[in-house]
C-alpha cells in the first residue's frame, strides 16, 4: 500500500472529505486528491516533512497503530 492509498483509507475511516482534510492540513482538497491518486508525490522523512504532513501527524485524526 502506498502513502496515497493509506491517506485515503484514513480519511474515509475518519469520515472526512478531501476538503475537510485539506483544511486540517492547511492545504486544498485538490492537493489531497492529487496525493491520493499519486499524481503529486508526498515526500519527506521524519523531521524533514512538509508542514502539512507534520500537521497530520499531530492532528487528532492521525491514525493509531494497532
Amino acid at each position: 500500500m502506498n502513502i496515497g492509498n493509506k491517506l485515503k483509507e484514513l480519511r474515509i475511516e475518519n469520515n472526512l472529505s478531501q476538503a475537510e482534510l485539506g483544511k486540517i492540513l492547511n492545504t486544498t482538497g485538490a492537493c489531497i486528491s492529487s496525493w491520493e491518486r499519486g499524481r503529486t508525490p508526498v515526500v519527506g522523512f521524519p523531521g524533514n516533512q512538509p508542514p502539512s504532513l507534520r500537521a497530520l501527524q499531530n492532528s487528532p485524526y492521525s491514525y493509531k497503530r494497532k
